[in-house]
C-alpha cells in the first residue's frame, strides 16, 4: 500500500500513516478495501457522461408533433 510519493511525505508522516494503516487492520478493517470504498462514494461524473445519462433515461417521453 503506497503512503505517498517521497517527494511529498516525510519519513515521520510515512510512519504515521502506515502507523494508522496497522492500527485498522488490528480492528478487522483492510484498509486498502477502506480507501477504494471511500473514492467510490466520492465518485464524480463528466458532463459527456452526465449528458448521455440524462438523454437516454429520457428519451421515450419526448415526443415530436409529427410523430403523434
Amino acid at each position: 500500500m503506497g503512503l505517498g510519493p517521497i517527494a511529498l511525505v516525510s519519513l515521520a508522516e510515512a510512519r504515521q500513516r502506515a502507523f494508522e494503516q496497522r492500527k485498522l487492520l488490528h480492528d478487522g478493517v483492510d484498509p486498502l478495501e477502506a480507501r477504494h470504498a471511500q473514492s467510490s462514494s466520492e465518485r464524480t461524473i463528466c458532463f459527456t457522461d452526465a449528458a448521455y445519462e440524462y438523454i437516454e433515461t429520457r428519451r421515450a417521453s419526448w415526443k415530436n408533433a409529427n410523430d403523434t
